[in-house]
């Protein structure tokens, strides 16, 4: 008679799971948490997308992205199979891809050092680049100004001497900040000098 043997064959789950992190936008150097969930992981293998692979002890994990760009992390769960092969399987992204933004560059238009002379007006613009949009804005102090949430500003000679700080916010929460120190005195009057003097003093 004939035997017919039929080996066994032993059905090992792979790991499966996901993650989400927060936040997704920031300015550099930004600090992002990764949360993973995961089933049948033995091991968690993290490629944050600026050139950085980690091997933590669990899933869940934090990063310092300190480079500008667009970041797509990724994570790998792994366990091990019965014949010692590692079974690796990437988890799903369920937030999406990391932004890290730089700085906001802020400089005020012109001197840094203004005259203005008691009751005159000047007229002072703060230019901006980078970030993301869109932005806020705020002078301080607010006395003088037309307007302490705008750009561009009409400040008041009032007679004192007075530093201005023109603070730019972005949507990631970047800040640029730039000053000018405004000097204001009445206005100069003439003055009668005599040119001539007397010895007795009669003029």
């Amino acid at each position: 008679t004939d035997t017919l043997v039929l080996d066994s064959i032993i059905v090992v789950p792979g790991p499966v799971g996901s993650f989400t992190f927060s936040p997704m936008t920031g300015c550099n150097p930004l600090t992002v948490c990764f949360d993973a969930t995961s089933l049948n992981a033995q091991y968690y293998i993290w490629d944050f997308g600026d050139g950085i692979v980690v091997k933590p002890q669990g899933g869940d994990t934090c990063h310092t992205y300190t480079n500008v760009g667009n970041f797509n992390p990724v994570l790998i769960l792994g366990n091990t199979l019965p014949n010692g092969s590692p079974c690796l399987l990437p988890a799903t992204n369920n937030t999406g891809s990391v932004t890290v933004t730089n700085v906001v560059n802020v400089t005020i238009n012109g001197p840094h050092v203004i005259h203005v002379p008691m009751d005159s007006i000047i007229s002072v613009t703060a230019t901006y680049s980078g970030g993301v949009q869109p932005y806020t804005y705020h002078w301080s102090p607010g006395k003088g100004l037309n307007c302490d949430t705008c750009s561009s500003v009409l400040i008041l000679g009032m007679g004192d001497t007075t530093v201005y700080t023109f603070t730019i916010y972005d949507a990631s929460g970047c800040v640029g900040k730039d000053s000018a120190l405004v000097l204001s005195e009445p206005c100069f009057q003439k003055k009668l000098i005599p040119d001539v003097f007397s010895p007795n003093g009669d003029g």
